[in-house]
């Protein structure tokens, strides 16, 4: 038997294995302006704040990097909605591609994203890689915001701001500079 055939038939080399891909990674398309397409994710349960807000909302251009957040206190899909509305009338309107979380593929945001003419694209279920701009982003706004509110973790929302404007000030090693810039 030759070793490929016993990797093929063993039962604890499958369960161990590396997954290949099944389909070619997909090149995005160029993005021509900035918020066309933005990634979209949500960090929590956190512990609550004084304002009982637990998760944050967290939205990223694909373009220029630049993040915005909004601390909430539940995450329904009313409530995501209405919030990313509050986001889209700053912004403008994009293309959209979520972390596929229950919230954010729900009837209500379906609903919301064709009255305003958006077309959705969703990432693969439980994998965050193809999401990864706005993951990388949620990662290190947790690291951040845990370094923070050490002593006293209940009041992460009120860092926000001060988080975001920092993040908006730093050289991206993608873009090349600042998402303020």
């Amino acid at each position: 038997m030759d070793v490929m055939n016993y990797i093929g038939s063993c039962h604890q080399c499958q369960i161990h294995a590396p997954r290949l891909p099944k389909l070619p990674i997909e090149e995005m398309e160029a993005i021509s302006k900035p918020f066309e397409r933005v990634a979209i994710g949500i960090v929590g349960p956190l512990p609550m704040t004084r304002n009982k807000n637990q998760y944050i909302l967290t939205l990223m251009d694909c373009g220029t990097r630049w993040p915005e957040c909004s601390a909430l206190r539940q995450i329904t899909s009313s409530a995501v909605a209405n919030e990313l509305f509050i986001m889209f009338t700053r912004l403008g309107v994009p293309k959209k591609l979520s972390d596929n979380g229950q919230q954010l593929v729900s009837k209500i945001i379906k609903e919301t994203f064709r009255l305003l003419g958006i077309s959705q694209e969703t990432s693969a279920p439980y994998h965050p890689q193809s999401n990864g701009i706005i993951e990388r982003f949620n990662g290190s706004l947790k690291q951040i915001l845990r370094k923070l509110v050490e002593d006293n973790p209940a009041s992460w929302d009120s860092f926000l701001p001060a988080v975001l404007f920092a993040y908006r000030d730093v050289q991206n090693a993608f873009t090349g500079s600042a998402p303020s810039v």
